[in-house]
């Protein structure tokens, strides 16, 4: 049973420290999502998270905004004016960076055409 327990106290610390370094618990502060009918769900998206987090998002191109969400974090809904985006090398594509905020608030590397597919749904809704 200790055992199990200090799995559990691992894994949760693992969890607040993660989502600190990563910038994900600043962005849902700034950016609570607040639902919004999503015109585009792009679910399983791999993206990078500031400069420590690595793994798969559910995307959303929404009236309001971009919507980021994954498995145990609060969604995040930047507004479309608060994303501005930089056209980054990758190693096997290219890569899309958007910066949350001015000033910078957090950022997120996707590939190009996951954004190009956003910016698709997003200018015919």
């Amino acid at each position: 049973m200790k055992i199990v327990a200090a799995i559990l106290v691992v894994a949760a610390a693992f969890h607040l420290v993660e989502g600190w370094i990563s910038g994900w618990s600043r962005l849902a502060r700034t950016y609570p999502s607040s639902g919004g009918k999503a015109s585009r769900l792009l679910p399983f998206v791999s993206g990078e998270l500031g400069w420590m987090w690595r793994g798969f998002l559910t995307l959303a191109a929404c009236d309001h905004g971009l919507r980021l969400s994954t498995w145990l974090r609060r969604p995040i809904l930047v507004p479309w004016h608060d994303v501005h985006v930089e056209q980054v090398g990758g190693l096997m594509r290219p890569m899309t960076q958007l910066v949350f905020g001015q000033p910078e608030i957090g950022r997120l590397r996707i590939a190009s055409t996951v954004w190009d597919d956003l910016q698709n749904a997003r200018s015919t809704s």
